[in-house]
């Protein structure tokens, strides 16, 4: 094994550079995340769409993304990492253009599908690949760039909303086609990435004298049932939450009574919050430790999202600015920074795409049946019952890390441990 690319490395450039280059997918999620929303608003008055198909662009990039995860993530595990690049980007960027192009219903929803579906593929084996070449004392400060990224991609979307609010479907178009070019960017700096230096050790594959067990795709459900289990209710709490702040943000604060572009606005400073506070994250995260970290961040999340559960507050200005201010400080200090770590570490490298394609795609099954619905549960329970609904999901959370921290410290303190140790996946002769 060389010792550049395992646990005891030190930090160097290329590790950043590595980063980058696999998150981009990060930044096409989210972007995708966001664009559904921003481009919701003239997508309705061009389509003439009702309260039902309002919903549908949201239903499925998210089943998009989850048939994605499911059905690639195990190909990531079998054939590797990069073999995913060959073609997901490709895939997004074709999806894109052709969606920014179509004039029907239809051929809108079919696009919406595939650009999630390329995204769904991408991502579960990024994180794989992040996780596989960190020094494990740089793990969480490396996979801090996931958020970050993700972010970025939000914040191109929302700029390009804002500058384009008065033009209709123009700001539609112009979205779908920036994302496509920055895919087509992303293929092309992908070419030259490393393949996962852990990968490379499962049995047939490395030349070394070493390798990593094989294991079949049952193994997850049975020997990794517990990380499983675990990932799982982490993320099924999660995903609604997070996926309502990503595709209903703008939507949610025009019911509120804000114009369009003060609604951009509104998640510019969710997204603006967030970032900030990642840098603090990445700081600390290697340092304090995922779960006091998990704890101030999720505790203040949910409070942000508690705020609006107070319809008599809605009128106060400086109150309703807060409120983004607050969930996204929350976010940014980790909460799913952490649970996307969590749902790394305890896989074995030949299982380990597979583990986060199936918890990720479960996720996204379960965000985009919510997102289907989400006008309609707005109209029910109103945008105070909603919120209300969306802090205790992350209250759940919080409740769970705490659970574990006290009967099982192990396996939420994984700060500074291998990913080998985490998971029990360790190296034998060949």
């Amino acid at each position: 094994m060389e010792d550049t690319y395992y646990d005891n490395a030190p930090l160097e450039p290329k590790h950043y550079k590595w980063t980058f280059i696999a998150t981009i997918g990060d930044i096409l999620d989210g972007g995708m995340f966001v664009a559904t929303g921003v481009t919701l608003i003239p997508l309705i008055a061009y389509l003439h769409l009702n309260s039902f198909e309002e919903g549908l662009p949201a239903l499925l990039t998210l089943l998009g993304t989850a048939v994605g995860a499911l059905s690639l993530g195990p190909l990531g595990d079998k054939y590797g990492r990069k073999y995913i690049y060959r073609f997901d980007l490709i895939l997004y960027a074709s999806s894109a253009f052709l969606l920014a192009l179509t004039t029907e219903l239809y051929y809108a929803m079919i696009f919406f599908f595939l650009v999630g579906l390329a995204v769904g593929g991408d991502v579960p084996i990024s994180w794989s690949l992040i996780s596989e070449f960190s020094p494990k004392k740089h793990r969480g400060k490396l996979f801090s760039f996931t958020y970050v990224s993700w972010f970025i991609g939000i914040d191109i979307v929302i700029i390009l909303g804002i500058l384009l609010a008065s033009y209709g479907m123009v700001i539609f178009r112009t979205i779908w086609i920036v994302l496509a070019v920055i895919a087509v960017i992303g293929f092309f700096l992908r070419r030259k990435l490393i393949e996962s230096p852990r990968f490379d050790l499962i049995d047939g594959i490395s030349k070394s004298k070493k390798h990593y067990k094989k294991m079949r795709y049952k193994e997850l459900f049975k020997k990794y049932k517990k990380a499983v289990i675990f990932s799982w209710f982490l993320y099924l709490m999660a995903g609604i939450p997070l996926s309502t702040g990503g595709e209903f943000y703008p939507f949610i604060f025009k019911t509120l009574g804000f114009d369009t572009v003060q609604s951009y606005e509104f998640e510019l400073l969710y997204n603006t919050a967030s970032l900030f506070c990642i840098f603090f994250f990445t700081f600390f995260v290697d340092k304090l430790g995922r779960v006091k970290l998990y704890i101030i961040s999720a505790a203040v999340y949910s409070f942000g999202l508690y705020m609006l559960i107070d319809p008599t507050l809605y009128h106060i200005l400086p109150y309703i600015i807060a409120v983004p201010i607050i969930s996204g400080a929350g976010i940014g200090l980790g909460f799913d920074i952490i649970n996307r770590l969590f749902s790394i570490v305890h896989f074995p490298t030949s299982l380990r795409s597979s583990g986060q394609g199936f918890i990720w795609s479960t996720m996204r099954f379960e965000a985009a049946f919510f997102g289907l619905f989400t006008p309609t549960v707005i109209t029910i329970i109103a945008i105070s019952g909603l919120y209300a609904m969306l802090g205790s999901m992350i209250l759940l959370d919080l409740i769970v890390i705490i659970i574990f921290s006290i009967i099982n410290p192990s396996w939420v303190k994984t700060e500074n441990r291998s990913i080998d140790d985490t998971s029990n996946d360790y190296i034998v002769d060949g």
